[in-house]
C-alpha cells in the first residue's frame, strides 16, 4: 500500500517539509476517494500504487488554477490505469 513517505518520496519532496506533506497528504486522500469512486478495488498492487502516485501529485500540482482560471487535463495515461485496475 502506499503510504505519504512513498509518495514525498516520488514527489521528491523534502520529508522535513511539514507543510509539503501536510499537502501531499491531502492529494493522497483525495486520490484515494477518487478511485475508490471510480470502482477500483482496494487491492495493494503496483499499479494501483501509480494510480495513486500519479493522481496524487496531479492534485498537488494543480492546487490552483492557471493564469487564465483553468486546470491542466490529468495525465492521459490515468484513465487507461483506473480501467485496468477496475476489470
Amino acid at each position: 500500500m502506499l503510504t505519504i513517505d512513498d509518495l514525498v518520496r516520488w514527489a521528491e519532496e523534502n520529508p522535513e517539509d511539514t507543510h509539503a506533506k501536510s499537502n501531499l497528504q491531502d492529494a493522497l486522500d483525495a486520490a484515494v476517494a477518487y478511485i475508490q469512486g471510480a470502482g477500483v478495488p482496494d487491492t495493494d498492487s503496483a499499479l494501483r500504487d501509480m494510480a495513486l502516485r500519479k493522481l496524487a501529485l496531479y492534485f498537488y500540482e494543480n492546487r490552483s488554477a492557471d493564469e487564465r482560471n483553468g486546470y491542466p487535463d490529468p495525465p492521459p495515461d490515468l484513465n487507461a490505469l483506473i480501467l485496468n485496475l477496475r476489470y
